[in-house]
């Protein structure tokens, strides 16, 4: 323990109005140097994202749009109407075509028209 006397000397110098305004101006310091760091954050984290955004704004705008396909037939245009789609068994599609070599290769569930006939050379 401390002599008492060094306890009033102690006591004396802490309760001195120069410290307590060195506190007080220390306290003020700091919070204002806190409300700049997260004030300098804010703008920096704000100016990123801006720069993300308009960075990838740029991009999109820039890309070249793709070529659409076009379907070209010679018949009559089709309805606006949902397609139907008629689901046949193997001997259904084997019979659409006649006179010709064809075979489904393949697992059941995966298996792939081919036509077995040799392939004319192009003229």
């Amino acid at each position: 323990m401390k002599p008492s006397g060094h306890d009033r000397l102690l006591g004396g110098i802490l309760a001195d109005e120069s410290v307590e305004r060195l506190r007080a101006s220390s306290l003020a310091g700091m919070l204002a140097a806190g409300r700049r760091r997260r004030r300098r954050r804010a703008i920096v984290s704000g100016a990123t994202a801006s720069l993300v955004i308009v960075t990838l704004a740029f991009v999109l705008l820039q890309r070249e749009p793709r070529p659409r396909a076009t379907i070209v037939s010679d018949g009559p245009p089709p309805a606006a109407t949902a397609l139907r789609v008629k689901i046949i068994n193997d001997e259904q599609l084997l019979a659409l075509f006649p006179g010709r070599s064809v075979a489904l290769i393949g697992t059941p569930g995966s298996q792939r028209l081919v036509f077995l006939e040799p392939v004319e050379p192009a003229r």
